[in-house]
């Protein structure tokens, strides 16, 4: 049942990209709404999960937030599995942060000591990323802290050293690499493609926050669109960049970059909004404020942006309010988090792309 299970859904992505292709189109599909498993204590009042990142099958990294502390979640379409923490105080605290095709989780866990380290899980055992090779005092501040992670196992995040300092760095098999910074005392790394490019953001001399791409033992300032402040959260395997930037007039835009030029994308008409995920056809999905000062999940087709919530069934509308979408694989399905609209919960949900005419809803 597993296996047809898996043969069904590559038949299915295979037949929603055969269908873009034959038609020249590459708008926005509509998308099945799917409502992930819940893990969660059933007395605990507080017991929201969000959607962090997705991998090639459909596979989601998810964070549990509740009363009694937070969880990272390995989900499918069936079943989650608790990353185990380093530590069991009476309020663990795991955040999770990626997940690869080989279904690695990257998460961030606090210790018996209370320092705060990367992980990886394989399903079994944790791995631990500790902070940079010069802490002088046995742990107190080497934290580290894991945001992506890829195809080769390579991650990506940011690690502390004795000095307070905080450093992007890209870890592989237990040799953890300092990426430095763009003049100023503190950069972090947020994703990572398959080629090992690292993107984040990262301090200049001035203090402002500028988003950066590292290849090949080099940091590029990608600028800012205006304003003294951009991230990066997001690269593909065409080593195209999205992120999110300050405007002049203190608006928020997202961002695409690429051939050495940061373009803004059209938002959702509000004020604020951020790229956090692309794929290798250069679909781009992330969260964006209505005019109504909503927050809503956007996926961006390379012509416009589109607004979820206007991409799902009628039913599937009525109950749920897609409030943010983190990721987008290559098969065009996206992590995304709702809020449900009986009772104001909020859970991770997996959007499927469905086959038919881009146009139905």
């Amino acid at each position: 049942m597993q296996v047809y299970r898996f043969i069904r859904s590559v038949a299915v992505g295979f037949f929603v990209l055969l269908g873009w292709c034959a038609t020249g189109a590459i708008a926005a599909p509509s998308y099945r709404l799917i409502e992930l498993p819940f893990i969660g204590p059933p007395d605990d009042p507080f017991n929201d999960t969000s959607a962090t990142a997705i991998n090639r099958v459909g596979d989601t990294a998810v964070n549990f937030y509740g009363a009694f502390g937070s969880s990272a979640l390995h989900c499918n379409r069936l079943s989650c599995v608790t990353v185990p923490p380093l530590y069991v105080p009476h309020w663990p605290a795991v955040s999770a942060g990626g997940i690869n095709d080989a279904g690695l989780v990257l998460a961030t866990s606090a210790d018996l000591s209370l320092s705060t380290h990367a992980l990886v899980f394989d399903g079994t055992t944790n791995t631990r990323i500790y902070g940079l090779p010069d802490d002088l005092c046995g742990g107190c501040f080497n934290d580290s802290y894991g945001r992506g992670i890829n195809n080769r196992g390579q991650v990506v995040g940011s690690a502390m050293g004795s000095d307070g300092r905080e450093r992007a760095f890209i870890w592989q098999a237990g040799n953890l690499q300092e990426l430095g910074t763009l003049g100023g005392s503190r950069s972090t790394g947020t994703a990572i493609n398959d080629h090992g490019d690292v993107v984040g953001y990262a301090s200049t001399a001035s203090g402002a926050t500028h988003a950066f791409v590292y290849r090949r033992g080099r940091m590029t300032d990608l600028g800012t669109l205006g304003a003294d402040w951009a991230e990066a959260y997001g690269i593909n395997g065409a080593r195209q960049v999205v992120g999110c930037s300050g405007l002049p007039d203190g608006q928020t835009r997202p961002f695409t970059y690429s051939n050495g030029q940061m373009s803004a994308l059209p938002s959702l008409g509000g004020p604020t909004g951020c790229a956090t995920g692309i794929n290798q056809g250069g679909f781009i999905v992330g969260t964006a404020t209505t005019p109504a000062q909503e927050e809503h999940g956007f996926v961006h087709d390379g012509a416009r942006t589109w607004d979820l919530n206007d991409r799902i069934s009628a039913s599937a509308r009525a109950k749920w309010l897609i409030i943010g979408a983190s990721a987008i694989n290559h098969r065009g399905m996206i992590a995304a988090t709702g809020m449900n609209r009986q009772n104001g919960v909020v859970r991770a949900l997996l959007l499927w792309p469905r086959p038919e005419s881009t146009t139905q809803q």
